[in-house]
């Protein structure tokens, strides 16, 4: 696997959502804002940001927004009825493939429905502006995006070639949450960190990157000089996500991403709060456990005092969850076990021609011990 496998990367911008924007100069026209109902502060300072800079804006905010076909539909809709020239998410992974599904599809003749069967057929596109709201951005170099079969209750990868993608990274964003779903959501970062670490192949700059991923969620989950709503603990999740997400991206998604976002699409879960609380099971797995990197996991995630009396990763990752309250099984997060039945078959057809050595078996027998 060569080091750098990344395909057509995103312009990152850190700083003021202000300043991104300025700085981008991508918009000439007007924008299609489309982010949950549930960020609703955010919105308005988002479109007040869009308003100052002369970008007429149109917002579509629904509860529960993600990337499935009904949405596609209803923005693929819009942003081809109005006079769009860009497509702006603001929110979480669903809310921002969407964003991405659009802007891919919009000049297009594909409809969802078509999308969903046989991905987006070749064609120009709008540029994107994703803006990460709650701390993660699984697939931010990831040329794809998910999107979820709402009759078969799973996910599918949708290959994207997007022209123009930007990434704005503003700490001072409002977010309504709890320390819970903030913590977790480091959990999901962390777990994500691990299987880059753990991933066959894995060169060292992706391990390095995976590195100082692991280090900051530790940071995060010990600290207690931070609380979870100020804005030190915002930057230090932003820099984590970006981490966290370019290891990934130089290794591709690990088989606990896939579990998890097939479990939560099976279950109607979230997806971070899923990957957190799998990644113990999930390096007790064949998968993980034999691993010749798993023993230096431990002094990445240990608080350094006694390396040595713990033999188990898992074992440092679930004292690391108990210090902070977080939930060990994935009944703890909402998960209905004969609800997830379908979920190991989904996460092993998801990118399957990457990792022949998967089977459902695996993925059914984390399942089971995790819930």
């Amino acid at each position: 696997m060569t080091e750098f496998n990344l395909k057509n990367p995103p312009q990152i911008i850190f700083g003021s959502l202000a300043q991104g924007i300025a700085a981008l100069d991508l918009i000439e026209g007007g924008a299609l804002v489309l982010a949950d109902a549930s960020v609703s502060h955010g919105v308005e300072e988002l479109r007040g940001v869009l308003e100052s800079q002369g970008i007429q804006s149109i917002l579509y905010s629904r509860e529960g927004l993600s990337a499935n076909t009904h949405f596609l539909s209803e923005t693929l809709s819009l942003a081809r009825g109005g006079h769009t020239q860009c497509i702006v998410g603001l929110g979480g992974d669903s809310v921002l493939s969407l964003a991405r599904l659009t802007a891919a599809a919009v000049l297009g003749e594909d409809g969802a429905g078509s999308i969903l069967r046989a991905g987006i057929s070749p064609a120009p596109s709008l540029p994107v502006l994703e803006i990460p709201i709650f701390g993660r951005h699984s697939l931010l170099f990831h040329p794809q995006a998910l999107m979820e079969d709402l009759e078969q209750k799973r996910v599918v990868y949708v290959p994207l070639s997007l022209e123009q993608r930007f990434v704005a990274m503003d700490s001072t964003l409002s977010v309504n949450r709890s320390e819970r779903g903030a913590l977790l959501s480091v959990a999901g970062n962390l777990a994500m960190a691990v299987e880059a670490y753990l991933a066959p192949g894995a060169g060292r700059l992706a391990m390095a990157h995976a590195q100082k991923a692991i280090l900051g969620a530790k940071a995060l989950l010990r600290s207690s000089s931070h609380s979870w709503e100020s804005p030190e603990f915002r930057e230090q999740e932003l820099e984590l996500a970006l981490f966290s997400s370019l290891a990934c991206g130089l290794t591709q998604d690990g088989p606990g991403m896939r579990l998890a976002w097939s479990v939560a699409a099976a279950t109607g879960t979230h997806r971070a709060s899923c990957y957190g609380v799998l990644l113990p099971w999930l390096l007790e797995s064949p998968l993980y456990s034999s691993s010749p990197r798993c023993d230096e996991l431990i002094p990445l995630l240990s608080d350094g005092l006694e390396d040595d009396l713990w033999e188990d990763p898992a074992e440092v990752v679930r004292e690391l969850y108990g210090s902070k309250g977080l939930p060990g099984r994935l009944r703890d997060v909402g998960v209905d076990l004969q609800q997830a039945r379908s979920a190991p078959a989904w996460a092993l057809g998801m990118n399957s021609e990457e990792r022949p050595d998967l089977d459902t078996v695996q993925f059914q027998s984390i399942l089971d011990a995790s819930s």
